[in-house]
């Protein structure tokens, strides 16, 4: 009995010895996509959820037998492994064997082994590698040798099972769902399953001619017939490309005939066809900027496995440049890494159109420490310091000193060149008052492209304050630091569909709202941009600097009370017709009086109404008090009245904008 106990306390203790041999980092959970329209093998879900570390040898074991009813074997042309990380300093083997034992046969049984450089792993991205001939088997097992750290080298998995992952512990490859971890990596294998009936796959799709507007486009697409003996007969592909608001159709050239299909002709048992419809059958692109939604499927009447016959993607041709590029860091304060970036990207980026918003995302790092620092540490799913975001879409994990420069202005390069906007035009400006109270006014339109009403509802507009700092404590000397103090606002879903703009006012306190580092308010700006909080995807970034703020005086006679109301339509207002300003009061009101001002505090118009009420309309044709039309730009208006003896007054914002 003794002895049995101490087999149960020996095997517990062995348990959680493996269970603390490995462990992970939560990741972002994005889908990754798979490159390869051929047939894929995989356990995961195509999401990076979990990065393992903690063992030198990661296996995925493939049993071809329970994918699905009717097949009689896959032979498999290559594997697919996903890299997350940032940078290593070793190699990465890939083997691939038979099964002996339900262990990997790493003795007899190797079909396939190749190294990849530590200088030449593709992180954050498939690594496609194509083996020399195919490898039929009904089971095969997939190993990454490759030595892995808490801080820069993982293998990727996905959160779910776990029933067919494994890692080296001790000699021997331990289950991950048998170690409680319901985890499987990111490997795949892609090849041919080959099948009693018939099964099309839709290897390939692409376009040929050019993405632009105006532009014609052709469909190119490769299918196979992966059965062993029978033919795709009456086999057809329905295509769909939808812009908002409309749908493209589908074109025979040059006869300009419609069509929603395109029949094929038979294909044998095991072809690999390509159709090419170039000049024969395409699409024709809006005319003005837009995003596009496409869809295809093949069809065949004896084909009963569907799962790879269909192809989605979502592409945008917007035809205004972005007007900045927007550089985000995660750092550290006293990094060495951190400051080494810093000084990097301030050699880069001189004399360049950018804006730059440095998070201290950590609570300990004060001064530079702020809540809404951890919220973007946290919105774009970092694990570590520190971490550069270009336009929001490009990651650099890490601080490689032999890569970092190169990678960054590749990726500053790309963003400034290619990533174009659907933001037209903006407008920007702002006021102050003594007691430190900020009013920010921006408007953003979208003048020329069109844009899906479900992708602004996962934008958002961010309003921010960002100090300058140079020079203080360890940070890299005379180098320029721009140190995120606030997140004011964010607007969500903003109205920004074809030929609308989108008007906000912000309103904080810079004396209460946060501490200045520096103590100097002229080394602080307001930073306004727009992202899509699905992709990350930066689509706008502008800033206003401190000292280009109004200064607005109150006399300190006039009380400003909640019980006046006041309106403006249409704002923003335009030359058509007239500005209405009303205003509504509990009480009956005496002497009121309507002062127009522009940003720099000079009167523009002034309005009266002598009358006793308790509603009134002002009507502004957008004259001056010389009765010329005023120029574009925000306007300040300041309705004053009297009840009771006591003077009340109201301010609100107008913006004037000329067609």
């Amino acid at each position: 009995m003794k002895n049995l106990v101490l087999i149960e306390v020996i095997i517990l203790f062995m348990l959680i010895s493996s269970l603390s041999a490995i462990d992970f980092l939560p990741a972002h959970g994005n889908l990754i996509s798979p490159v390869l329209r051929d047939s894929i093998v995989s356990y995961h879900t195509f999401t990076d959820d979990q990065h393992w570390y903690g063992s030198e040898s990661w296996a995925v074991k493939f049993d071809f037998r329970t994918f699905q009813t009717g097949i009689d074997s896959f032979a498999a042309d290559g594997v697919m492994i996903y890299i997350p990380g940032s940078s290593s300093s070793d190699s990465l083997e890939v083997i691939v064997c038979n099964d002996y034992g339900s262990q990997p046969d790493l003795e007899e049984g190797i079909e396939f082994s190749t190294v990849i450089q530590a200088a030449n792993i593709n992180f954050n991205q498939w690594e496609i590698i194509d083996f020399q001939n195919a490898i039929t088997d009904s089971i095969l097992w997939v190993v990454v040798n490759y030595h892995t750290n808490s801080t820069s080298q993982f293998i990727g998995a996905s959160a779910t099972s776990g029933l067919h992952s494994y890692y080296l512990y001790d000699g021997y490859y331990e289950n991950m769902f048998a170690s409680s971890f319901q985890s499987e990596f990111l490997f795949s294998i892609y090849g041919c399953f080959y099948v009693e009936t018939v099964d099309l796959d839709l290897v390939d799709f692409h376009w040929n001619g050019n993405l632009l507007t105006d532009e014609t486009i052709w469909p190119v697409f490769t299918i196979r017939n992966t059965s062993d003996s029978l033919t795709a007969t009456g086999t057809y592909v329905n295509l769909n490309l939808t812009a908002p608001n409309s749908t493209i159709f589908l074109q025979y050239f040059p006869s300009g005939a419609l069509c929603d299909s395109i029949a094929l002709p038979d294909i044998l048992p095991q072809q690999v066809q390509t159709f090419d419809y170039t000049d024969a059958i395409g699409y024709t692109l809006e005319s003005i900027g837009s995003q596009y939604n496409f869809n295809t499927t093949v069809h065949c009447s004896l084909d009963v496995y569907q799962f790879n016959n269909s192809y989605s993607t979502k592409f945008e041709i917007f035809t205004d440049p972005q007007n900045a590029v927007m550089v985000e860091n995660a750092v550290a304060m006293n990094d060495n890494n951190s400051n080494a970036l810093l000084q990097v990207q301030s050699d880069l980026l001189e004399n360049e159109t950018v804006e730059v918003i440095n998070y201290y995302s950590s609570y300990t790092q004060t001064p530079f420490y702020c809540e809404d620092s951890y919220l973007r540490f946290n919105y774009y799913n970092l694990i570590g310091n520190p971490a550069t975001m270009i336009n929001g879409k490009r990651k650099i994990l890490g601080y490689v000193p032999s890569q970092y420069s190169v990678l960054f202005q590749d990726y500053f390069d790309d963003a400034n060149v290619n990533d174009s906007t659907f933001i037209s035009t903006d407008t920007m400006s702002g006021t102050y008052d003594q007691n430190g109270l900020i009013t920010f006014y921006y408007s953003l339109s979208n003048e020329r492209n069109r844009v899906f009403a479900s992708f602004l509802n996962n934008c958002s507009v961010y309003v921010g304050v960002v100090e300058d700092v140079i020079n203080y404590g360890n940070l890299p000397d005379d180098v320029n630091v721009p140190i995120l103090r606030l997140i004011c606002s964010r607007k969500i879903a903003p109205t920004l569909l074809y030929q609308n703009t989108f008007s906000d006012t912000t309103r904080f306190n810079y004396l209460e709202g946060m501490e200045l580092i520096t103590g100097d308010a002229n080394n602080c700006r307001i930073v306004c941009w727009l992202q899509n909080d699905v992709s990350k995807r930066v689509y706008y970034v502008s800033s206003l600097p401190f000292s280009s703020l109004e200064l607005v005086n109150i006399q300190e006679n006039e009380i400003q009370v909640e019980n006046l109301q006041m309106n403006l339509f249409p704002n923003p207002y335009s030359f058509s017709g007239n500005m209405q300003i009303s205003f509504s009061a509990k009480k009956p009101v005496q002497n009121a009086k309507l002062k127009i001002f522009n940003v720099r505090g000079q009167l523009v118009k002034e309005l009266s109404n002598d009358e006793t009420t308790s509603n009134h309309t002002f009507s502004w044709n957008g004259s001056d008090t010389a009765n010329k039309k005023v120029s574009s730009g925000v306007y300040l208006l300041k309705l004053s009245t009297e009840t009771d003896g006591k003077r009340t007054s109201q301010h609100k914002k107008c913006l004037i904008l000329k067609k």
